[in-house]
């Protein structure tokens, strides 16, 4: 390898490992404390010439340091690897190859040129839409920190306040468990509209506020634009609903809202819904017709994350069936698909985050253009071949 590119390989190692420091609000001090505690110190000094790519870290070392942080390696180390593989590709190709892999939902290989492109742009690019896509094709991978680091260098780089950008990075937190981020970044978005208002309501849902949020969605609902507006507003009250209690409430909405559903991604978290609030009224059978479908169609999208969530919920209800073994396959598959994609521990997501990750997209809703610079046809996102990829009617399924 040149020197050059090897000067090129440590800054883009430095530059990783600085935003994860930022990012936890820690000193060089703190890093050598944290780091000699557990027996592989990297000192101030050294660790200051590696951020400003003037030294390389050993493994040991950079274990610790992900250690110290808090953080798991695969992201640095995915970085890495994309700044290896794509030397000296031209950044605005590989931005390119991304947009086009992002198309065919090929969510993998649209994030890892994203990662190249920022890597060998030396932080330049990707810009504009294309950030916005890249954190949709992180979050679908079921890579939230990852999504959150990149919303947060979209946030960074606004040169005015831009609704979409502060908006899509407030459902990336909600998605990544940040919720009060999630609500902060809402309520700067002031002309956000009902994306905002949905984004707020779920932050409620996800404080454990499920009452106070199924008392504002009921007022709110008819405000509230007719489509899928309306119905992820649906999806979140059948979310607050089944978490206060009242698990009827929660399956007529969840299943209302399954039949109204037009876009495909809103159908799947509305199944998924509807599969919970079944889990609670202890139905496995008819929660296990509404996962094997939302499967189906999670799987025609290549939406790792929302597979993964199915699979947890198929291996809670076959437990509630009394079926051990196909519960242990399904664990066994989620677990499997997580390590394949490099996905964060999966937790119980909130429903719908997908879709208002989506916002502008999924409701169509008139907010300011996020990178006006670009073209937005970077986030053109259901493929039509796979629109009517679920076109079995739903009835009958909620008393089976």
């Amino acid at each position: 390898m040149s020197t050059s590119s090897q000067i090129d390989l440590r800054e883009t190692v430095g530059r990783a490992i600085r935003t994860l420091r930022e990012e936890m609000h820690l000193s060089l001090d703190d890093i050598e404390r944290v780091t000699d505690q557990i027996g592989v110190r990297v000192t101030r000094s050294h660790l200051s010439r590696v951020e400003n790519g003037q030294a390389d870290l050993a493994v040991p070392r950079f274990l610790g340091l992900m250690h110290a942080l808090g953080q798991p390696p695969m992201p640095v180390l995915e970085t890495i690897d994309a700044a290896i593989r794509h030397r000296g590709a031209d950044p605005v190709d590989l931005d390119e190859q991304a947009a086009d892999a992002f198309h065919e939902h090929a969510w993998d290989r649209a994030a890892c040129a994203w990662r190249a492109a920022f890597a060998t742009s030396r932080g330049r690019l990707p810009h504009g839409a294309s950030l916005g896509a890249w954190v949709i094709a992180e979050a679908s991978l079921g890579r939230w920190r990852q999504a959150m680091r990149v919303a947060r260098l979209a946030v960074s780089r606004m040169a005015h306040a831009d609704e979409r950008v502060l908006l899509r990075a407030a459902a990336t937190a909600l998605g990544g468990g940040e919720t009060g981020t999630a609500h902060a970044f809402a309520r700067a978005a002031p002309d956000g509209g009902p994306w905002a208002r949905l984004i707020e309501l779920a932050a409620l849902v996800a404080w454990k506020r499920p009452i106070e949020a199924a008392a504002r969605l009921a007022r709110e609902e008819t405000s509230l634009p007719e489509g899928p507006a309306r119905t992820a507003a649906m999806v979140l009250a059948a979310e607050a609903f089944r978490e206060s209690g009242r698990h009827g409430a929660a399956l007529r909405l969840a299943e209302r809202a399954t039949g109204r559903a037009e876009h495909e991604i809103l159908r799947i978290e509305a199944r998924l819904a509807w599969a919970r609030a079944l889990v609670a009224v202890r139905r496995p059978g008819a929660g296990l017709r509404q996962v094997h479908r939302a499967l189906r169609a999670a799987r025609a999208l290549r939406l790792a994350d929302l597979v993964a969530c199915a699979h947890e919920l198929a291996e809670e209800l076959h437990r509630l069936d009394r079926a051990p073994s196909r519960a242990r396959d399904a664990g066994r598959a989620r677990r499997a698909l997580m390590r394949r994609h490099g996905a964060d521990r999966c937790e119980p997501r909130l429903l719908p985050v997908h879709s208002l990750l989506r916002g502008d997209l999924v409701f169509g809703l008139a907010v300011p253009g996020e990178g006006d610079d670009e073209p937005d046809q970077c986030l053109e996102l259901v493929d039509p071949r796979v629109a009517a990829v679920d076109p079995e009617p739903d009835r009958g399924h909620a008393s089976a």
